[in-house]
């Protein structure tokens, strides 16, 4: 006998019911498993709920609902890019936008014959995933809890994350946020993207851009590290200083100082930051942003790297497919 063909039934299908499972038990599934440290750890957790789903099952379930909520993300965010924007809770508001990027290891098979044990093997390169966050302001420049913040991630490339970016602000109506600040680090890859993605929102309010105040002092201490011939206290009283004239938003005056320190064998090396500063000097006016309340850091994208992708992407002996590490992102 023939062995019946896989068939859909209509009804069940309109009401989620996919894979002889429940939306309600795919998301539980799906829930346990992103949140575990693994997929054993997932399963471990659904068994002390009552839920018991053999290994295979369980990772077929979290495959597939995670390529089907990829894609439907993907068609969301086109969607959002070819119609108009919409009028949303964050006109009149001050906005913060965050993007950072992360590390994880991705798994790709080699090619190649196989080894005496029957398997390929599997290169794993590095991957860079992005993240950003959306929050709003009060008056006063802290978080306004009545906002739920939005956490969004890719594998993609930059312009992939900024697509992803802009269908968000779009759908909830940032095109007529009052002030929007938009906060990262230096990576030109951000930066080189932020001008061109306000225009195409058709921002009516004020863009502000910010560098992380954090990464601009690491920046100073990598500085000071190249002087080998310095002791330990005067890098420190050295980084305090200009740290000073940074934090009063005396960009040139810190250019001026790491020249000054651009002697000898390490003139290349320290010289090397000076564009890094004055590149950024309209987005390091850090006593302007005080003023006005506004955040000096991007601290609430580098807390997203640490809990979405250090430890729990990255950590020692984990290699990811793309579909995977895409879905649980």
């Amino acid at each position: 006998h023939r062995r019946p063909r896989p068939g859909l039934l209509p009804v069940l299908s309109a009401l989620g019911v996919m894979w002889n499972t429940t939306p309600a038990l795919s998301d539980e599934v799906c829930r346990s498993v992103t949140e575990a440290n693994s997929l054993r750890d997932g399963i471990e957790a659904l068994i002390r709920r009552g839920i018991r789903l053999e290994y295979k099952r369980t990772l077929r379930l979290v495959q597939r609902t995670g390529a089907l909520s990829t894609a439907a993300r993907d068609a969301w965010v086109e969607q959002m890019l070819e119609g108009p924007p919409v009028r949303g809770e964050l006109r009149g508001r001050t906005v913060l936008v965050s993007v950072d990027g992360g590390r994880l290891r991705e798994r790709r098979r080699r090619r190649g014959r196989r080894r005496k044990s029957g398997h390929h093997g599997f290169d794993a390169p590095w991957r860079e995933p992005r993240l950003l966050v959306i929050e709003v302001l009060d008056d006063e420049g802290r978080v306004d809890p009545r906002f739920r913040p939005v956490y969004d991630a890719t594998l993609g490339n930059a312009d992939a994350l900024f697509d992803l970016l802009q269908a968000h602000l779009r759908s909830l109506g940032a095109h007529e946020a009052r002030t929007l600040v938009f906060a990262a680090d230096g990576a030109e890859w951000i930066w080189n993207r932020v001008d061109a993605m306000a225009q195409r929102l058709g921002l009516q309010g004020e863009t502000v851009q910010v560098v992380d105040f954090s990464h601009a002092v690491g920046t100073l201490h990598t500085v000071a590290k190249s002087c080998r011939n310095w002791s330990d206290a005067r890098r420190r009283r050295w980084v305090s200083s200009v740290e000073g004239l940074l934090y009063r938003g005396q960009v040139d005056a810190v250019a001026d100082a790491i020249r000054e320190v651009a002697k000898g064998r390490r003139a290349k090396a320290v010289l090397s930051h000076v564009g890094y500063f004055e590149g950024n000097t309209h987005r390091m006016r850090y006593d302007d942003l005080r003023r006005r309340n506004l955040p000096q850091g991007s601290g609430a994208v580098e807390s997203a790297i640490r809990r979405v992708v250090n430890l729990r992407l990255k950590s020692a002996g984990k290699f990811w497919l793309e579909p995977n590490a895409e879905a649980v992102l």
